[in-house]
């Protein structure tokens, strides 16, 4: 699958496969590659589906303003940190939208090899965003604590207090 932009007006554009490389309850995550001009051609990208029905602009719309909102409740959060003498970097990704240009007809392969089976539009949105090679982690671990499992539910509680429980 394919779909074309314009960035700083060279032109860009994404391929990725044809079946998702993470799957979960709400999303499809689907492993691309940059193409077009530039000094980014060739790096690897996520590109995200909603994995009920076709993904509009209002949809991602609301996506990038909880990534938003998000990252300035962590900037408070780190703020707080620092008065207690510690230190952690977080951040998170504001999804670039894009509308998908071409279809490949090479979908039956989400089939063969046994994928959630999501039909792509095209003009259907997506989310696109950075590849992070060895950064993903899961942190829902009932086995074993760790800092960053630690200062993700003090995220939580924090994003609560701050947002009014919002």
């Amino acid at each position: 699958m394919v779909f074309v932009g314009c960035g700083l007006c060279r032109p860009w554009g994404n391929s990725f496969e044809p079946y998702p490389h993470k799957v979960g309850k709400r999303k499809l995550t689907y492993l691309g590659v940059l193409n077009g001009e530039g000094p980014r051609k060739g790096e690897k990208c996520m590109v995200k589906a909603f994995r009920n029905g076709c993904g509009t602009y209002e949809d991602w719309l609301a996506e990038r303003e909880r990534s938003h909102n998000a990252n300035q409740i962590s900037r408070r959060f780190q703020k707080e940190l620092e008065t207690q003498g510690k230190t952690a970097k977080m951040h998170f990704t504001i999804p670039l939208m894009v509308e998908i240009d071409e279809v490949s007809n090479y979908m039956c392969v989400s089939f063969i090899v046994g994928k959630p089976h999501k039909k792509m539009r095209e003009l259907e949105v997506v989310s696109l965003e950075p590849y992070y090679e060895n950064d993903f982690k899961v942190f829902k671990s009932d086995k074993m604590r760790s800092f960053e499992t630690t200062l993700c539910e003090a995220f939580t509680h924090f994003s609560w207090y701050d947002s009014n429980g919002r």
